[in-house]
């Protein structure tokens, strides 16, 4: 027991040691994946993690986010945000892209938990029993030719100009968008 603890001891100031010992702002990012390859483990990566560029969202010499994390995310992902927005999702709103989203890598698109149908019935399991309209399962959006989600025609995840954070609601748009005929 006590040479494994001597071992993790020694395990850690070695780990200590080269990370202080100019891993920091004399080698900016390369040397984090060195330690931190699993931050990496998918195959959706961030661009800036993916490129090793560490210093984009962290301090070099900290590890801390250089902003807190919703004005730091929207210093690059400005589009999330439109200019006429009048209605935010509450995560969204609240600052808080970590309840959908992972930071560095992930399996699932756009940094997602998981799948957007997944995501969006974690919360909103209530909705899953009525929608309007059908989603997942098979079903595919005749205009992109993925699967059809909550969030790939008809809701925006993070901001919209209409309300339920439609995409288009003036005189049914939307619907008629992939519905012409039945309009």
């Amino acid at each position: 027991m006590r040479q494994r603890n001597l071992r993790t001891t020694a395990l850690l100031s070695l780990t200590a040691v080269l990370c202080m010992a100019g891993f920091s702002s004399d080698h900016p990012d390369e040397p984090c994946a060195t330690c931190h390859e699993d931050v990496l483990a998918g195959s959706v990566r961030h661009e800036p993690a993916a490129r090793g560029e560490c210093g984009a969202c962290h301090d070099a010499d900290t590890r801390e986010l250089t902003l807190p994390r919703a004005e730091l995310c929207l210093t690059c992902h400005v589009e999330v945000r439109p200019e006429d927005a009048r209605s935010p999702h509450d995560f969204f709103e609240q600052g808080r892209c970590e309840v959908c989203h992972l930071d560095h890598a992930s399996e699932a698109v756009h940094l997602l938990l998981a799948d957007p149908l997944t995501i969006c019935e974690s919360c909103h399991a209530e909705q899953a029993g009525r929608r309007s309209h059908p989603v997942g399962g098979g079903i595919i959006d005749p205009r992109s030719g993925g699967q059809l989600t909550c969030t790939s025609t008809c809701h925006d995840p993070h901001a919209a100009k209409y309300p339920h954070l439609l995409h288009d609601d003036d005189d049914r748009r939307l619907c008629r968008s992939c519905h012409e005929d039945k309009f």
